[in-house]
Parts: C-alpha cells; structure tokens; sequence
C-alpha cells in the first residue's frame, strides 16, 4: 500500500492511457493478470486437483477437472506434446490475450486428447 504518512492511503491516479500513477502498479489491469482471473472463473466447479501434472526442469504443466490447462515455463521456449485432460475443441491462451493479436503468437488452439506446446 502506499501511503505519504501514517495511516493515511493516496488516491489512486488513472492516466488518460487508463495505467496508474501516483505510486500505484494496478496489476488488475495487466493483460495476464484479467486473463488468469477469467481462467479462475472458467476452471470453477472442478475438483481441487491437479490432473496431468508434467515438469521437466524449468517447465510446468497441469490441467483442472477438464476445464483449464496450465503450461509455464521460467525462461525460454517451450516445444512438447503434453495430455491436457480437455474434451476436443479450440481454447485461447487468456494469459497472453491482446498480446497474442498484436505480436502473432498462437492464440487458439485446436486440442483433441493431447496438445502440442510451442
């Protein structure tokens, strides 16, 4: 929080830009924080477990209940063929969002029993 004196909280300043100011980060607003956020509201009902859970060195992935599937990795690419647990259809990377438009990375993606991650 940030605060100019004891117990006293500044403003938050939005920019005409929509980003903040005044010593305020907003991470609400980030593309991938909002895209995780709706990943939450998607993957709700599903159990609490972590199905297809894979890692290899820096990399992670997992799936939840069939409803959402994870793939992070720490630095650099990530090239496998992962089991997702999701029924057949096409899925969007929400981290990236916008940013996938923009920059030409993989957007959507067509998933049958597993998926290949580049």
């Amino acid at each position: 929080m940030h605060t100019t004196t004891l117990y006293r909280t500044d403003d938050v300043v939005i920019n005409p830009d929509g980003s903040c100011d005044g010593g305020w980060v907003c991470e609400h607003r980030w593309e991938a924080i909002a895209g995780m956020a709706g990943f939450a509201k998607a993957i709700q009902g599903s159990s609490d477990d972590f199905d297809n859970w894979w890692e290899e060195g820096n990399q992670v992935a997992w799936s939840r209940g069939g409803r959402g599937f994870v793939a992070i990795t720490w630095h650099g690419g990530m090239s496998n063929r992962l089991q997702t647990g999701l029924p057949p259809g096409d899925y969007c990377n929400v981290i990236q969002g916008k940013y996938a438009m923009k920059y030409g990375v993989l957007e959507h993606s067509h998933v049958t029993d597993d998926m290949q991650i580049q």
